[in-house]
């Protein structure tokens, strides 16, 4: 059985998350297009209306 993209997601730890948002704004390859691919930048506005 094969699972589908948006649950695997659900495994990607909050630091995995926190980092691929930073990456995106450097010269790393392909850094932007993770952190559009998990959506990090919402998990990041997730965070900060938490605090």
């Amino acid at each position: 059985m094969v699972q589908s993209q948006a649950s695997s997601f659900d495994a990607i730890s909050p630091t995995a998350l926190m980092v691929a948002y930073t990456r995106q704004f450097t010269d790393i390859p392909y850094g932007k297009e993770l952190a559009q691919l998990v959506n990090a930048e919402s998990f990041i506005e997730q965070l900060q209306k938490k605090n």
